[in-house]
């Protein structure tokens, strides 16, 4: 039985696998099944979604399916998953359903389910899965109805601006990067209510605008706007709004590592333990050990993240991507938050930029039609010989857990060393694994 959860929820192009109209139903059964039967009655749950046109097929579908069940649903509209976690967190939610492929572009959608205190466990995706493969479903009439909750964007602005003094962004002129996506209203908002002089781009979704050229995967875009409009900060979300990536006014960019060793200045967080992943870069572990911190490493994927941090009692952790869970706050990655909590940190500790010597990393992919085992003979050799070759430095090659590739990672205190091998190991493995 296929699982049909990977890293962060279920993902695919839109009209394949579990998102066809036919899956969705069948899905949406399954999904409310399970909350019927693992939930206590009554139950709400709050739907949203990205910008996204399949937003509303995947929405009508599982909402059919979902209120043939002893539940409540309430639809949040267009709000960035974070605000979905929030709200689940913190208001008279059981549940919470995001409809979103987060930093993917418009062909892909996917789906993830919260609850309370962290996303959904490997068990109960589990579970969904075993409903969705093997129960059969039939759609019977029902009063239950989609209600409207217009307030969801408000209440969160609530729990964020409590976080942070009145109109301490005052004299700071930031560029928004929304991605076309769901903090296309919200961010704005949010930083004009501190008092910063607001610049947006990439704000003006159509349905099928999102992440394309624009958001925390192309840096270039928001570096250029800094400079362009002489900012003194840039900030850049991706479609969901639960990653994000800055730039200062020098067209300088911080990813997550950076982002964590900024945060780990916070008074809040100064005896705290950090988690990263494996995909961490090794000056981040480095400048860690020399603040004698303590330092983990988890699985890619900020559920991951969230569960070591669970396991260690950390209260700050993330991923290179951007991801960033500040534990007081939220168990899910929050872009708005994240940036606003940097800054405040950088002008309350007076750090100076750059915080750490970063190893030069590579990172490169094979597409691929079949996940084959990489602890198979003729895959693990070919590893193992580039990995003996990076010391210091180190080499990651895994699975997307949302995409058809073959992620490589190659990290090495020499540029070009990391370049030489990254460009070798994938020569070397894609003829076995096309």
């Amino acid at each position: 039985m296929k699982n049909i959860f990977g890293t962060d929820g279920i993902r695919d192009k839109i009209n394949h696998g579990p998102l066809t109209a036919e899956n969705l139903t069948q899905l949406g059964h399954a999904i409310g099944q399970w909350a019927a039967n693992n939930l206590e009655k009554p139950i709400k749950i709050l739907i949203g979604y990205d910008t996204r046109s399949s937003c509303s097929l995947i929405l009508d579908a599982l909402s059919q399916s979902i209120l043939q069940y002893p539940v409540e649903l309430f639809n949040g509209k267009v709000i960035p998953t974070p605000v979905v976690c929030k709200l689940v967190k913190e208001e008279e939610f059981d549940l919470g359903i995001i409809i979103s492929a987060s930093h993917n572009l418009a062909e892909y959608n996917g789906i993830k389910i919260v609850k309370k205190d962290a996303k959904i466990s490997a068990f109960a995706e589990g579970a969904i899965t075993q409903l969705y493969h093997h129960e059969k479903f039939e759609n019977k009439y029902t009063k239950n109805t989609l209600q409207p909750y217009d307030q969801a964007n408000q209440i969160y602005q609530i729990f964020i601006t409590a976080w942070f003094e009145a109109e301490f962004l005052q004299g700071q002129k930031i560029v928004l990067d929304c991605a076309h996506g769901a903090t296309y209203q919200l961010a704005p908002k949010i930083f004009q209510h501190f008092k910063a002089e607001i610049i947006t781009v990439n704000n003006n979704p159509d349905g099928h605008n999102i992440n394309l050229q624009c958001g925390s995967t192309c840096p270039k875009n928001i570096t250029n706007a800094v400079l362009t409009h002489q900012a003194d900060w840039g900030i850049s979300f991706d479609g969901d709004g639960d990653r994000v990536i800055i730039v200062d006014k020098h067209g300088q960019s911080y990813d997550g590592d950076e982002i964590l060793a900024v945060l780990a200045q916070h008074p809040m967080f100064k005896k705290t333990p950090i988690v990263g992943t494996i995909m961490s870069n090794q000056g981040l572990g480095q400048y860690l050990q020399e603040k004698n911190k303590i330092f983990f490493r988890s699985a890619v994927g900020d559920k991951h993240v969230f569960e070591m941090m669970e396991q260690y009692q950390a209260m700050l952790g993330g991923e290179p991507s951007g991801h960033i869970i500040v534990e007081p706050f939220s168990y899910s990655g929050d872009g708005i938050f994240t940036a606003l909590l940097f800054i405040d940190t950088l002008l309350k500790e007076s750090i100076k930029l750059p915080i750490f010597q970063k190893f030069a990393q590579i990172s490169t992919h094979i597409d691929v039609t079949t996940k084959h085992n990489l602890q198979e003979e003729q895959y693990a050799t070919i590893i193992k010989r580039y990995e003996s070759q990076l010391k210091p430095g180190r080499l990651i090659v895994r699975y997307s857990g949302t995409e058809p590739i073959l992620r490589i990672m190659v990290e090495s205190n020499s540029q070009e060393q990391a370049s030489v091998i990254a460009h070798q190991i994938k020569s070397d493995l894609t003829p076995l694994l096309s």
